[in-house]
Formats: structure tokens, C-alpha cells, sequence
């Protein structure tokens, strides 16, 4: 177990150092955004339920607007000690990369005013850093979600055993008395036996009696 906790680390760690955000323009509302961009190697409902749950733990729920779910008035310590509205949007890589996932994300101080690498290069800065280390949290929450859904499993197969374990007690049960009502079965043919003897004897000495 120790060992399969340092190899999951091992992972973070390696996956991190080759993940790289950039930055790119995106057309929202009819308007060139500058937004963030990067990929992350999971599927996006995985990587959007775990930055769901991220911000849930921040205190503030979701909502779609125009392609992207909006967090807004979110505070992140990676960001600073200011809110902001975080703006994402998480595709599928491609048809055939359906386990990579590339997230957009743009950030706004409130309604339009968005964040920029010349109006504020400080944020934008520790904001690549955070995109740059999500998947460390998408990977947490993944296996978090793998965890439960064997426990579910093993909840269940041990349901089944236990059912099969009262089933055989039962079937043991029957099986006993069962044995039981064969051996009176047995006791009561050597009974009724006697008497069908005894019964054919009279029978038969009434049928003598005839003769005479």
C-alpha cells in the first residue's frame, strides 16, 4: 500500500512537470477575450465535476453562460486575497483523445472586466501557475472518485457473500431435517411393514376359515 501511495505521487509529480498553460484569444460574447489555456490528461466530465467540487469547497456553485461555467466571486489563496469571477470552458482534446481534455479559462474582476496579461500581469502569472498544477487536483479527486466506486463494490460483493453465507445455513438447515424426516421415513416403512405383515396373516387366516 505505502508503495502504491509513493507511485500515485511519483505520477503527480511527473504529470505536473510537463503540463504548460498558455495563453490564447477566445471570442465571448462577440468580443476577442484573452483567456488561458492548457491541457490536462483526464476526461472532461472527470476534470469539470473536480473543479465543480474545488469551487464548491469555495463556497460558490456554477453557471452557464454562453459555452462557459461561470464561478463568480470566487476566492482562491493561489490567486491572492482578491475575488474573482472565473470563467471555464472544457472540451474534449478530440474524437480520438477522449481521455485528454483542454480547458480555457478566462478571469474577470467583475462583469467585463476581464483580466489581462497587460492589465494585471501579476494574476495572470499565478493564474497559470494554478491551471498549471490542476491536475494534481483533478487526480485527487479521480482517484477519490475510484475509491468510492470500489467501495461500492466491494459493499456489494460482500452483500452477496453474505446473503450466500445465510443461504447456506439455511440450505444446512433444511438439509438436517431433511436428513431427519428420511431416517423417521425409514423407521416408520420397517413400522408399517410389520403391520402390513400381521394385517396379510389375518387376512389370510380369515381366507382359511372360508374353506372350511
Amino acid at each position: 500500500m505505502k508503495k502504491i501511495g509513493v507511485l500515485f505521487l511519483t505520477m503527480i509529480v511527473y504529470c505536473s512537470a510537463f503540463t504548460q498553460t498558455s495563453t490564447v484569444n477566445v471570442d465571448f460574447q462577440k468580443v476577442s477575450r484573452e483567456a488561458l489555456i492548457n491541457e490536462i490528461g483526464f476526461a472532461e466530465k472527470t476534470v469539470a465535476y473536480a473543479i465543480e467540487e474545488n469551487m464548491g469547497k469555495a463556497g460558490v456553485r456554477g453557471k452557464s453562460i454562453k459555452g462557459y461555467t461561470v464561478y463568480k466571486g470566487v476566492k482562491l489563496p493561489e490567486l491572492g486575497s482578491d475575488t474573482y469571477d472565473l470563467y471555464f470552458s472544457i472540451d474534449r482534446k478530440s474524437k480520438k483523445e477522449k481521455e485528454t481534455s483542454s480547458i480555457t479559462l478566462m478571469i474577470s474582476k467583475g462583469e467585463d472586466n476581464f483580466i489581462t496579461s497587460s492589465s494585471d500581469p501579476a494574476l495572470m502569472t499565478k493564474a497559470k501557475t494554478w491551471l498549471d498544477n490542476l491536475w494534481d487536483m483533478v487526480a485527487v479527486y479521480d482517484l477519490e472518485q475510484q475509491i468510492n466506486a470500489q467501495e461500492d463494490l466491494f459493499k456489494k460483493n460482500e452483500k452477496k457473500m453474505n446473503n450466500l453465507t445465510e443461504d447456506a445455513t439455511d440450505l444446512e438447515k433444511k438439509r438436517k431435517k431433511t436428513e431427519q424426516d428420511i431416517e423417521a421415513n425409514k423407521k416408520a416403512q420397517v413400522s408399517q411393514l410389520e403391520e402390513l405383515e400381521n394385517q396379510k396373516k389375518i387376512l389370510e387366516t380369515l381366507k382359511g376359515k372360508r374353506k372350511q
